[in-house]
């Protein structure tokens, strides 16, 4: 696996959890595998998840179905200290809607980790800086072409667009920490995502059933 991980790998497979919904379970129940399909992913973000599933096929191959996108699980949900999520909080799921917190195995070469936090920079077609410094200098300049975000997504812009798609990189590189530590947390305190092709019925080792806490914002 490339992007600068050095995670605990254990015998060479990494332990993650992925909630679902209960219509998902019971597919992956019925057929064996689960996996995205590409209407699952919301429209706003349907530029974001398409970077991530390119970075993927240039990281670990492409998928076993064509049309797939990234499914997404946690490997530290909270930092290392907690890394399955806890489903006592929001925002896993609308309130009083059923899911399933799936726990599976799954080989380490098959999964690409990434920062959750700074995901969102893609999400929101943000310039990703190496410091504050980097970052206030990239805003000016922005401003001076009066370009609008989001950015990174299209070569419209030439080479600030460029320089934000490079910027991205660094939600992969999982030990790194800006010198100001302002956007990116020492790496015991990072919440790190999973994205993987698919996740098979002989890979889980438990799955529990939970139903939607508090406020939904989505």
């Amino acid at each position: 696996m490339r992007g600068g991980a050095e995670m605990r790998r254990g015998d060479g497979k990494l332990q993650l959890w992925t909630i679902q919904s209960l219509a998902a379970w019971q597919e992956l129940e019925r057929d064996g595998v689960l996996w995205c399909r590409p209407v699952v992913a919301e429209i706003a973000f349907l530029a974001a998840y398409q970077w991530m599933r390119d970075e993927m096929i240039a990281r670990i191959g492409p998928p076993p179905h064509e049309d797939a996108y990234p499914l997404w699980a946690w490997y530290h949900w909270h930092g290392d200290h907690q890394p399955k999520p806890d489903m006592r909080y929001s925002g896993q799921l609308p309130p009083g809607t059923p899911g399933m917190r799936i726990e599976f195995s799954i080989p380490a070469e098959q999964v690409v980790l990434s920062d959750f936090i700074l995901w969102h920079h893609v999400l929101n077609g943000w310039y990703l800086g190496e410091s504050l410094a980097d970052d206030a200098a990239f805003e000016l300049e922005r401003q001076r072409r009066g370009l609008r975000y989001p950015m990174g997504h299209t070569k419209k812009d030439g080479d600030l667009e460029g320089r934000v798609r490079d910027s991205w990189q660094r939600i992969f590189a999982l030990n790194w920490v800006d010198p100001d530590q302002y956007l990116s947390l020492p790496l015991q305190e990072k919440s790190v995502q999973a994205t993987l092709w698919e996740v098979r019925r002989e890979q889980v080792l438990k799955a529990e059933l939970f139903y939607g806490k508090g406020k939904w914002d989505a």
